[in-house]
């Protein structure tokens, strides 16, 4: 089996895939979102999103969760642009 070598997650704001993801991980951190997240029982309300934005990004890449949670381990610039301060473990998601 081959395996295929993983681009760097590198930010790039001109890259329009990068705006696109930016616009999306903006409006998962609304207050409007969490507000929503609570009102559905989701607790607690920052771990979960902070959960659905690794989600969204190894979506949005097609990488594996452990791949993007080890890029933003990596990578401060990364992790300023997702807005996240505390990264959880792939076994926890």
């Amino acid at each position: 089996m081959v395996e295929k070598m993983k681009m760097p997650l590198i930010t790039d704001e001109k890259d329009p895939k990068w705006t696109l993801l930016g616009k999306i991980l903006g409006i998962v951190s609304s207050r409007r979102v969490k507000q929503e997240m609570a009102k559905q029982g989701i607790s607690p309300v920052n771990l979960a999103g902070t959960i659905f934005k690794i989600v969204l990004m190894a979506i949005f890449f097609s990488v594996d969760i452990s791949y993007v949670i080890s890029e933003l381990l990596k990578r401060a610039e990364l992790r300023r642009f997702a807005k996240l301060v505390e990264i959880p473990e792939a076994k926890d998601i």
